[in-house]
């Protein structure tokens, strides 16, 4: 006769198909696998299993499963026969779930055993709950869902229930001295569906006593008692626990006969503990309470220690501040009502006042106040102010109201900080430090800053500086060579102050000067004489003449000469022979040594008549049809190899803009802009080292 069953579970039960047993709701697709549990007793080994999909179940229930033990460890030491790991097979053939009538005698013991042979072998599967709108959820889902799902459910609760279904083995030829890695597998084919094998690494002397549960408490109220304990702590212990309760400490009786199971938890939170509310029958009756873990073997462990506690009737009026009015800055009146029925349960009243209504931020200031009154004055206003009044029964209950905001009107701001200080360290670390405002309403401080003196302001920080100091950072490759901070308090109403005078910072000078660029040169009978255009950096402190022989790689440079500021632009070097060859650099330091790129190398060849014409005839057309300026001039000389052409803007410094083969006279400038002066120099590079003279050409574009 087949099998069919109504299942009746309690409504927390019927909500538990998320939970899969032994698998963890997740919103990713799993791979088909099976996932295992071991357990060592004294004197066995104990394996539970699951597969983690309906279709897996299905296919492996039908196929069965194999376990494969390995001898891993003897007496601690690695342990090896002569082909390799010991390996037993401990199913001579695949297990697989009891025939049907092999489950009439532990069906009529265990509802729990019903609950597998129904999924296992019913027509159909339906579940029904406390009331019928829990179970018409329930029946929504896929029947193979609930049926994988209710039959691993009840596995965790029956380990005979669950051996005789194929998911649960007791190794009782284990060696105590050994230790094994148990394997299981099913022999579904692998061209129906791929499920992923299991594998466990434990021995019997891994055998230590289930634990007692931790930490349980209970909160008492109307009737009701809400029990917590930790649950994060053996989760891996325990699946369910019963909740037992006793009137007198001793003798305790289950509350269900079914446990409890935590349906919080999921692969992204494991809640840390577990909540169980019950039912008080009367208030004023002292209540013991107790929970045991049940594991997924079927064992039940020590319980927890007891909490006790008894119900008290909970006030269920609510007081409700329903007027304030301002008397000065420091004082108000709070008027609030309270429910005529409530009246003679209550003792007194508390008022509680805050600055931000956070919560923790209260602080009671009048707990006395009558139970008749209805109206109170309070004088320790601050700038903002939220009020609770608490109704507080006989028996020490108590109910709050909403919090009221009461704010006094101030329009005054605070007073402009005073002796505002700035320090700038080398890495562009800026420390303001003042003097820190009195005001007792004082929110904090508000942080200015601008790049240029005239500049308007920006404002720094998004939240208050609640202490009188600030740290900024500056860059120092800017162009700008100093910053300007101010700083303005804040009181609670947003009231601003003025702000203070800014303070001038000056960054440390990391920027190099514009390198120099030489203009042209003379060389003749013992003498150089050189020219050269000076940095335009302002903060020039000095140029420096550096000069080496051209004919050796390693001859040093010397200093030739050093000259203060950007008022020598030529020197005559003596120095020199006829004949020889020298190369030439020259570059700029500021007033903080940053020292200039060299400009181009001059290399020059001192000879008794060493004068070479500058190039003829050098123009610049400026072309606004074509956007560019075209510069061209004419060199009648086959020993030149080069040409080197300088650019400037407006007063700008002259740079090296190209430089072009012997055959070209003739360049197209279009890196140029509208409404700008430009000028242009040219001077031709000879094989023998030596330049023309230096000529510049001006355009307006």
């Amino acid at each position: 006769m087949p099998l069919k069953y109504t299942l009746t579970f309690a409504i927390f039960l019927s909500l538990c198909i998320p939970a899969q047993a032994q698998q963890k709701a997740t919103s990713k697709p799993e791979r088909p696998a099976i996932l295992l549990k071991a357990r060592a007793q004294e004197h066995r080994i104990l394996l539970r299993w699951a597969v983690n999909q309906p279709a897996a179940w299905k296919l492996a229930n039908q196929y069965g499963f194999m376990i494969e033990r390995y001898t891993v460890l003897k007496n601690g030491h690695a342990y090896t026969v002569k082909d390799g790991v010991e390996k037993v097979l401990l199913t001579k053939a695949p297990l697989k779930p009891y025939p049907l009538e092999k489950w009439a005698d532990i069906m009529k013991r265990s509802d729990d055993a019903a609950v597998i042979a129904q999924g296992l072998y019913g027509e159909s599967f339906t579940v029904t709950g406390g009331k019928q709108d829990m179970a018409t959820i329930v029946n929504m889902s896929n029947e193979q869902e609930q049926r994988f799902s209710f039959s691993l459910l009840a596995a965790d609760r029956n380990f005979e229930a669950a051996q005789m279904a194929g998911w649960g083995y007791v190794d009782n030829t284990a060696n105590p001295d050994e230790k094994y890695v148990y394997r299981i597998y099913t022999v579904v084919p692998a061209t129906k569906m791929k499920i992923d094998t299991a594998g466990v690494f434990i021995g019997i002397k891994d055998f230590q006593p289930l634990p007692q549960p931790k930490d349980l408490y209970g909160n008492f109220g109307d009737k009701t008692v809400m029990l917590s304990w930790n649950y994060r702590l053996l989760k891996d212990v325990y699946s369910s626990y019963y909740i037992e309760r006793s009137t007198d400490g001793t003798h305790f009786t289950k509350l269900s006969d079914l446990p409890v199971i935590n349906l919080n938890e999921n692969d992204a939170r494991t809640p840390s503990r577990m909540f169980y509310t019950d039912t008080l029958q009367e208030n004023n009756q002292q209540y013991y309470y107790r929970v045991t873990g049940l594991t997924s073997f079927g064992e039940s462990g020590p319980p927890s220690a007891v909490t006790s506690g008894s119900g008290k009737q909970m006030l269920a009026y609510v007081p409700n501040i329903k007027a304030a009015g301002i008397i000065n800055e420091s004082s108000a009146t709070l008027e609030w009502e309270f429910a005529k029925e409530g009246e003679t349960l209550i003792d007194h009243f508390e008022l509680d006042q805050s600055a931000d209504a956070t919560q923790g931020s209260y602080k009671t200031i009048n707990n006395k106040i009558k139970s008749v009154q209805r109206k109170i004055t309070v004088n320790s206003l601050m700038p903002v102010n939220y009020f609770i009044i608490t109704a507080v029964d006989k028996n020490g209950n108590k109910r709050s109201s909403f919090p009221y905001l009461v704010q006094p009107v101030d329009s005054v701001p605070p007073a402009t900080p005073a002796d505002l200080t700035a320090v700038i360290d080398s890495a562009g670390h800026v420390t303001l430090k003042w003097k820190d405002n009195t005001e007792p309403d004082l929110k904090g401080y508000v942080i200015l800053k601008s790049n240029l003196k005239n500049e308007e302001a920006a404002v720094l920080n998004e939240e208050p500086v609640t202490i009188a100091q600030f740290r900024d950072s500056v860059g120092l490759r800017s162009l700008n060579s100093k910053v300007y901070y101010a700083v303005m308090a804040l009181d609670q109403r947003l009231n601003r102050s003025k702000p203070t005078p800014f303070v001038e910072v000056t960054k440390p000078d990391k920027i190099p000067p514009v390198s120099p660029v030489f203009k042209g040169y003379d060389a003749n009978d013992g003498h150089i004489t050189l020219s050269w255009i000076n940095s335009s950096s302002a903060d020039v402190a000095t140029h420096k003449l550096y000069r080496k022989n051209a004919d050796s790689v390693q001859a040093p440079w010397i200093l030739v000469k050093e000259f203060p500021g950007k008022e020598t632009a030529g020197y005559t070097d003596g120095q020199v022979v006829n004949g020889q060859t020298y190369l030439y650099n020259i570059v700029a330091v500021d007033n903080s040594n940053n020292v200039s790129l060299p400009a181009p190398t001059l290399t020059v060849t001192v000879f008794t008549a060493a004068v070479t014409p500058a190039v003829k005839n050098l123009q610049a057309a400026a072309n606004r049809t074509e956007k560019r300026i075209e510069v061209s001039w004419g060199y009648n000389n086959n020993e030149v190899v080069e040409y080197q052409v300088y650019k400037a803007v407006n007063k700008g410094a002259v740079t090296l803009w190209k430089v072009v083969n012997a055959n070209i006279q003739l360049l197209n400038d279009t890196e140029i802009f509208a409404n700008n002066n430009y000028r242009y120099a040219v001077r031709a590079v000879l094989k023998n080292g030596r330049m023309s003279k230096w000529t510049e050409v001006k355009v307006a574009y």
